[in-house]
């Protein structure tokens, strides 16, 4: 049986027409590990509404402009099918961007540019619209985690760009004040929101 780590453990949530005594728990996982059918049965079984999962870009996109959702398809697949809402975090670099993974993508405007044309494609896919539910019943992802633990030096590279470490201390100072790391508002797309949450911050 695969260990399923708690991520979000209990956590009261206050319904808008509910009094305090009534608010409902709500419970989330992470796994270590490859996910089967069986282990989407014991989520759902045990009430469990959100899975944060890794999404590697480099075993996503393995050389520029070739995509291999083998990885991901399955995944969401089985979320939709067990009701789990899932947040990715998006983590790493593949080869022929850096040979250290945990290499911000921020050091040229290549760099840049190639990060971005991948989020865009995983939104493009799974996203409201995506083009993995054409013609079927939508369970888009709505949240997106961009990075993960950028103030841990085994995730993030150093010595790092000007750029690089100014967002890794944005990052540090917003989760230091008790919040998630957020870039702005909501951007909206198809007329439905998306919103992408920055570094997943551990302190």
């Amino acid at each position: 049986m695969r260990r399923l780590a708690i991520l979000i453990g209990v956590a009261g949530i206050a319904l808008l027409a509910a009094e305090p005594a009534q608010a409902r728990p709500t419970f989330g996982v992470v796994n270590q590990g490859l996910l089967g059918a069986a282990d989407f049965e014991r989520m759902e079984e045990g009430g469990v509404q959100t899975l944060r999962f890794l999404v590697r870009w480099g075993l996503v996109q393995p050389e520029p402009g070739v995509h291999d959702w083998s990885s991901l398809d399955p995944v969401v697949a089985e979320a939709q099918a067990h009701g789990i809402r899932l947040l990715p975090f998006i983590y790493g670099v593949p080869a022929w961007i850096d040979e250290h993974e945990n290499h911000p993508p921020l050091g040229d405007a290549y760099e840049r540019a190639a990060w971005q044309g991948f989020l865009a494609a995983l939104a493009h896919r799974y996203g409201p619209g995506g083009s993995y539910f054409a013609g079927g019943a939508e369970w888009p992802i709505r949240r997106w985690q961009i990075w993960n633990e950028p103030n841990f030096a085994i995730y993030w590279e150093s010595p790092q760009s000007p750029r690089a470490r100014r967002l890794g201390r944005a990052l540090g100072e917003r989760a230091s004040r008790g919040g998630s790391a957020r870039e702005g508002r909501p951007r909206r797309d198809c007329g439905r929101s998306r919103r992408p949450a920055l570094g997943g911050v551990s302190t």
